[in-house]
Parts: C-alpha cells; sequence; structure tokens
C-alpha cells in the first residue's frame, strides 16, 4: 500500500526538480534565501521518499539552524516562512510561471510538497483560450482598480474620522540602543553590534519597516516611558534589552515589546561566545521577524 503522505506521482522527478530550478532562480524568490532552502530541502525530501521526516521541528533545525533545545510552539519561524512561501509560489504562478506545465504546492497545514501537470487546451481551442484569457485579464484589472480606488477611499476616511494610525506604523519596528550590564565601558562597541545586527536581519524581511540605527539612537538613555518614544518615533514594536561581556563570553537578554498595549510578544536570553555572538544575533533576529508578523496577523482577525 502506498504511503498517503508522499506526493502523487504524476511527473517524473526530473520535471519536478528543473522546476524547481526555475523556481529558485525567479523574480518571486529574489533575494529570500530561507524561503530558497526551505523549498529546495521539502521537495527533494519529498522526491527522496522522506515526507515523513518533514515536520516543523526538523525544519527549525535544518532550515533555519534553531539549536536541539528549538520549541516549534514557542517559536514559530517555520509556519511564518512556509506561509510567506505558499504566497511566493502563487505569485510565481500568477506571473513568471504562468505557462508553465509543473505546478508544486505546499497545501496548507502541512509541509508535503504536491507536484501535478497542468492540462493542455486541444489545439484547436488555443486561440479562444488565449482571448478568453485576455478577456479576463482585462476583467480582472478592471475589476482589480475599483477594488484599489475603494479601499484608498475607506482607508482616507477611516484616517480622518477616527485618527488611525497608518499601515505602515503597523509594522515599524526600532531596535534601541542596548544597555550594557557590565561596567566596562571599553566594551560598548559589542552591544552596538548587536543593535546593528538586530536592525539588519529585522530589515531584511519585506513585511516590517526597520527604522535606521541614527533614528533610534536618541534614546540611549531614555527618560520617556517604551509607549512614549514609540509614539515620537511612530512604530509599534520596540526591541530593548542589553549586553554583559566577560572575558570571551557574552550574555545578552533582549525582547520585543508592542507598544499599543505594553505587552512583551517575544524575549530570549542567550550566552555565546564574542565569536558566535553575530551568528546567534540573527537568530534572535529571525525568532523576533516571526513572533511580530504572527502578532500582527492576530490583531488584524
Amino acid at each position: 500500500m502506498s504511503d498517503p503522505r508522499q506526493p502523487k506521482a504524476t511527473v517524473a522527478p526530473d520535471e519536478v526538480r528543473a522546476q524547481l530550478e526555475r523556481i529558485v532562480r525567479s523574480q518571486a524568490l529574489a533575494g529570500s534565501d530561507q524561503l530558497k532552502r526551505l523549498l529546495q530541502l521539502v521537495v527533494e525530501r519529498a522526491l527522496n521518499g522522506h515526507s515523513e521526516l518533514l515536520k516543523e521541528y526538523n525544519l527549525g533545525l535544518e532550515v533555519f539552524h534553531r539549536p536541539p533545545d528549538y520549541d516549534p510552539k514557542i517559536d514559530p519561524i517555520v509556519r511564518v516562512q512556509a506561509r510567506r512561501l505558499r504566497s511566493k509560489l502563487d505569485e510565481y504562478y500568477a506571473s513568471e510561471g504562468v505557462h508553465d506545465s509543473l505546478v508544486i504546492q505546499i497545501p496548507k497545514g502541512a509541509y508535503i510538497p504536491v507536484f501535478a501537470a497542468r492540462r493542455s487546451a486541444a489545439p484547436d481551442m488555443q486561440p479562444a483560450r488565449r482571448t478568453n484569457s485576455k478577456q479576463r485579464r482585462r476583467m480582472w484589472l478592471a475589476a482589480a482598480g475599483l477594488a484599489l480606488l475603494a479601499v484608498v477611499v475607506v482607508v482616507a476616511r477611516v484616517a480622518k474620522d477616527s485618527g488611525a494610525a497608518a499601515p505602515e506604523i503597523d509594522r515599524s519596528v526600532a531596535v534601541l540602543p542596548l544597555e550594557m550590564f557590565t561596567e566596562d565601558g571599553s566594551r560598548r562597541h559589542v552591544a552596538n553590534q548587536v543593535a546593528e545586527v538586530l536592525t539588519t536581519e529585522l530589515a531584511k524581511s519585506r513585511q516590517l519597516r526597520v527604522l535606521s540605527r541614527t533614528t533610534a539612537s536618541q534614546y540611549r538613555d531614555p527618560t520617556s516611558s517604551l509607549p512614549e518614544i514609540a509614539k515620537a518615533l511612530a512604530v509599534r514594536w520596540v526591541v530593548e534589552g542589553g549586553v554583559g561581556v566577560e572575558g570571551s563570553r557574552a550574555y545578552v537578554k533582549l525582547r520585543v515589546v508592542d507598544s499599543r498595549s505594553d505587552r512583551k510578544v517575544w524575549a530570549d536570553v542567550f550566552d555565546c561566545d564574542l565569536s558566535e555572538l553575530v551568528t546567534a544575533s540573527t537568530r534572535a533576529a529571525d525568532s523576533m521577524a516571526a513572533a511580530i508578523i504572527v502578532e500582527r496577523g492576530a490583531s488584524q482577525h
């Protein structure tokens, strides 16, 4: 009996790998190295008959380099990135891949890909199909234009009538200067390095808008409350914390606060060698971004 978890063998593995290569090289995934790694791993595992290994925990370790004690319930990065990947695949097949004969999909609720060949119309049906396609495209563009106009009108009216915050604020993040937990002022550059890495890595997410270090640095010694700082910077999410250095080791404590509720939505503490500080900070930024995106999604429903 065949394993129901395996993708249906509707196409040859070589065709799937060729299609995978087209998607990885596409503009839809340009600059998204993590999404490329995720897609490549799940496709190869499925083709090699190891779909049972496509679990959230395993993907967290192999694709996103989480430590062995990684807990998917606390760190949702795999779910968030899988959601982004599904969106990117839809984007690809609606643009560059609109005429591709093979479709690679990752159904919601799982990480096992499905491969399916598109059916081609009979030769005598091709002209009509092209005509219908153009008509549908014109109708879609017209409908999209009307929908966009309606959205603009509604947003403008809401902003005018209720003073609602602009959508940009809802996805805006500021990484405040980190405190030094040790008295050795000569190690201040370590805290600055962590803040720089967090700012840079968070900015790689297209779903977030991250303030520059220059703008955020004015609050190195804040006298205002965190909600007041967030309001002044026009951001919703604030990253704060501190760094301690002892010998060749660094102790880092970080948290993300939702300024609307003054509530922590993410927090972590890690102790590492100074040579591993950039890697550890990068992982922390990935986890922060995932948590913020999940919180934004929850608050919009």
